[in-house]
């Protein structure tokens, strides 16, 4: 499986991927505003199958700011969850952004979704905080959750 920047030509795959992943999923636009958002990096992981038959399984959007990365977006195709996907696409491309700096990276996690929960404390993310009220549609609480990435040679 090879990571890369998510292009153009990725985001009508993507949007499918988004639409049955979240409950109020971004609109194609939204995508398409990230990929010229200078602070923005996009990643698709795509799996080349036999016959030169490749597909985006998983991709992954998240903001870079001075020495902060904030994830905004992470999924995997249904079919292809559960087998430790996410968790290596996470980690390779936090390394990707960080450069192997020393950064913070933070995100913000529906209390009700205890697979991403469980995704980020397996990536070595710990709970900082809680947002009462963070998500609009159900009035949810968000997690707050934070890492710090070491630099190094």
């Amino acid at each position: 499986m090879t990571i890369s920047a998510m292009t153009e030509n990725d985001i009508d795959t993507v949007f499918a991927m988004e639409r049955a992943s979240f409950l109020n999923p971004w609109s194609k636009s939204a995508f398409l505003k990230e990929l010229s958002n200078i602070y923005s990096y996009n990643f698709v992981l795509k799996h080349e199958y036999a016959m030169k038959n490749i597909q985006i399984v998983a991709y992954l959007c998240l903001h870079k700011i001075v020495d902060e990365i904030h994830i905004l977006k992470i999924a995997v195709k249904k079919e292809k969850q559960h087998k430790g996907i996410a968790a290596n696409f996470l980690t390779r491309c936090l390394d990707l952004v960080s450069r192997h700096q020393d950064m913070t990276a933070v995100l913000e996690v529906r209390q009700s979704n205890k697979a991403g929960i469980g995704l980020y404390k397996k990536t070595g993310f710990h709970i900082v905080g809680r947002q009462p009220n963070y998500y609009s549609d159900t009035g949810e609480d968000a997690i707050l959750m934070g890492k710090t990435l070491k630099g190094g040679i």
